[in-house]
């Protein structure tokens, strides 16, 4: 346990070290800053809050189907959201699902003791896996229910390793396990923690929702037109440099326009991406004239891409030269085939996809052109895009089973009392 605390505060450390040369960092170390003085006191309050923890935006948009049903069950209950990330907290800001959205401050005793004693919530919600010792061990000594929401477990993680014992004995204290898939709540059991509750992926529900009411870009129809458009979503430098690379081999006159959205929005980045490009590119922010007739669409915005698919054929989504794939339900949501690296094995959905056939994994330019070349082929396209709509359609409905199994924990903490830390 000691060891625990001290890694928090060299974290912390580091943290603050990197906040002077990284600006997530930064934003990581501003957004804590006072953070005592900005925390809402619930401990008088008529209405206690529903609490829900994020590490960052994507656990933000797992929880955001729960979240939204429970606003519609308990309308008079307050949401607190916090984060451990900047990217999730400046997203949460957007919308009215939480009356405060704040940084989980670090996981110290004393922190906690503060934290919890002035939130005060009817429930503590986790989404996914972001699990603190101290914060969890509170609420289970102040009674309060715990929640996990969309767990995802695996042999490697630190919960089932020798030096993780403690932290696996944090999954005990939870009232309601509720996991993504059978081989987590397998893996729980096979470690003497029972009754997890597979509850499938709310995230599938966020996306479905998106794909039914889709917005529309006029400036994104324009550059699209009446050709087949490749979305190239969250590309690293690994990644731009492999579309590069298809781009240099295209003949003269492809069907097909590309869309990319870089992970990484800044100037530089950009720009160079730009100057790489061996066709005519624009950027989504200062469109030139259409005349010139653009190959390439650079998004240089932050927030666009999940609706932006809709105008797409085919999509490549970036990641997975790197540590993962990033967000391939977005693009499976409005019946996209997908392309990707092949790191992808953390995605239980990017996996059954490249089996049924509606994903393909590519590690050369040349395999991902040859992809382009199938695709291209309507009726190929078609079959593929099928097999991702239909799995779309036969995993939708988590947030409802999730709610069957949390509203009950909520139904008799809804009035206010005084609360002695």
């Amino acid at each position: 346990m000691i060891l625990y605390i001290l890694f928090i505060r060299f974290y912390v450390l580091a943290i603050r070290a990197a906040s002077l040369f990284n600006r997530k960092a930064k934003l990581w170390v501003s957004g804590r800053a006072r953070w005592r003085e900005s925390m809402p006191d619930f401990r008088q309050a008529a209405h206690r809050p529903l609490w829900m923890h994020c590490a960052s935006h994507g656990e933000f948009e797992q929880g955001r189907p729960v979240l939204e049903r429970l606003r519609a069950m308990y309308p008079d209950m307050p949401v607190v959201v916090s984060f451990f990330s900047p990217s999730g907290f400046h997203q949460a800001k957007i919308g009215n699902l939480a009356e405060h959205v704040l940084y989980l401050p670090a996981d110290t005793p004393e922190n906690v003791r503060f934290f919890i004693s002035r939130l005060h919530p009817a429930a503590a919600v986790f989404v996914k896996y972001d699990l603190w010792y101290f914060f969890i061990r509170e609420c289970h000594k102040k009674h309060i229910p715990l929640v996990l929401i969309a767990g995802l477990f695996r042999p490697g993680q630190i919960y089932f390793r020798p030096w993780g014992r403690f932290l696996k004995r944090l999954l005990t204290y939870f009232d309601v396990l509720l996991v993504q898939n059978a081989s987590s709540a397998a893996l729980l059991s096979q470690h003497g923690i029972s009754g997890a509750i597979v509850a499938g992926d709310p995230r599938i529900d966020r996306v479905a929702s998106l794909a039914q009411n889709p917005e529309s870009f006029p400036t994104i129809e324009a550059f699209c037109g009446d050709s087949h458009v490749i979305i190239c979503g969250s590309t690293h430098r690994e990644d731009e440099e492999l579309i590069i690379g298809v781009l240099n081999s295209l003949p003269p006159d492809s069907q097909w326009k590309w869309i990319i959205a870089p992970h990484e929005i800044n100037s530089a980045s950009i720009e160079r991406l730009r100057n790489q490009i061996p066709v005519s590119a624009t950027l989504y922010s200062s469109p030139e004239s259409q005349t010139d007739k653009p190959r390439v669409l650079i998004l240089d915005t932050i927030g666009m891409l999940s609706r932006v698919y809709r105008y797409g054929h085919l999509a490549f989504i970036g990641g997975g030269f790197g540590k993962s794939v990033h967000n391939t339900l977005e693009p499976f949501s409005f019946g996209l085939p997908v392309i990707m690296g092949p790191n992808y094995s953390g995605f239980d959905e990017a996996v059954a996809m490249v089996q049924a056939g509606g994903a393909r994994e590519v590690r050369s330019a040349q395999q991902m052109q040859e992809v382009i070349r199938q695709w291209s082929d309507s009726h190929a396209r078609q079959q593929a895009s099928d097999i991702v709509r239909a799995y779309i359609q036969a995993n939708t409905g988590s947030g409802e089973r999730i709610l069957k199994s949390i509203g009950p924990l909520l139904a008799g903490s809804q009035t206010g009392h005084t609360f002695t830390a």
